[in-house]
């Protein structure tokens, strides 16, 4: 459901902004006689530019760049998501929290090639226990929630403490578990 929601909210932003587009190339058609000429050149790409564009909403395409791959105006420097990830970068800094979403550049992954970073409650996650740890299993299991966690075990350099409380919370059940999970 969450991501039909951003989906279609995607569409519909960029419905509205091809509308805006459309709006600036028809003033660029009723400027003076005098520059018409270069104007009306100007106007006919980005005609073509919001057709591509239009087809590409009504194909309810989100990640791929609406231009054919031999149009000679297309972008190559864009999101690496599309319009998706624009839409969503968008969302991010109208949000405008950036403890809660980050949103970094991009790396080159010699395995993956182009890659683009970002972040979700880093500040939060930094709280986490130790990968592998039963503490984090706690978090994992659902037996403790972060909410639950108080709040003054939730400071900076509380680390220590903090997966000692998580780690106190586990059930006999878990516990047992989790033994024999060391054990192998």
């Amino acid at each position: 459901m969450l991501f039909a929601l951003l989906a279609e909210g995607c569409l519909a932003w960029r419905r509205a902004e091809l509308d805006r587009y459309l709006e600036a190339v028809a003033s660029v058609r009723d400027l003076p006689t005098g520059s018409r000429l270069t104007c009306a050149l100007h106007a006919y790409y980005a005609e073509q530019d919001a057709g591509y564009e239009a087809e590409a909403i009504e194909q309810r395409k989100l990640f791929d760049d609406p231009y054919p791959d031999d149009y000679e105006f297309a972008r190559d420097d864009g999101p690496l998501g599309g319009p998706f990830e624009e839409y969503l970068r968008k969302l991010a800094a109208d949000i405008d929290q950036p403890g809660i979403i980050d949103f970094g550049g991009t790396r080159f992954d010699s395995a993956l090639g182009l890659r683009m970073y970002y972040s979700v409650c880093a500040e939060d996650l930094a709280k986490l226990p130790p990968p592998n740890s039963d503490a984090l299993y706690a978090l994992h299991s659902g037996e403790v929630r972060l909410q639950d966690i108080p709040a003054e075990l939730m400071e900076e350099g509380a680390a220590k403490q903090r997966e000692a409380w998580l780690q106190e919370r586990l059930s006999p059940e878990s516990r047992e578990w989790l033994a024999k999970w060391h054990a192998h």
